[in-house]
């Protein structure tokens, strides 16, 4: 039997690892939809050096210490939060707080 042109094992292989990838990009997709957040690198809370997760909060995405409640922002999502439109709750105080 003759092999057709492009059924090479380095075609088979590049062909699945495309495959991988759209599939691994579509479980992100679908995770973030639901509000489920992945995170490159692991923090630790620099309050009581447990774990951090990675949470949304209006859109930005921010580390929350499920142990004490620490929050640590990273540069420019304090600025993205006051971007909101939020008139209540602990953006609008945080706000009111802040303001000059």
């Amino acid at each position: 039997m003759a092999k057709q042109p492009g059924s090479s094992d380095l075609d088979k292989d590049i062909f699945w690892s495309d495959i991988h990838k759209y599939v691994e990009q579509k479980k992100l997709d679908i995770e973030k939809s639901r509000g489920i957040l992945r995170h490159e690198k692991v923090r630790k809370c620099p309050n009581c050096s447990k774990v951090m997760a990675v949470e949304s909060l209006y859109h930005v995405l921010i580390d929350r210490c499920q142990t004490c409640g620490g929050i640590f922002l990273d540069e420019g999502e304090l600025e993205l939060l006051f971007k909101t439109k939020s008139e209540s709750g602990f953006i609008a105080s945080l706000k009111r707080f802040l303001k000059p």
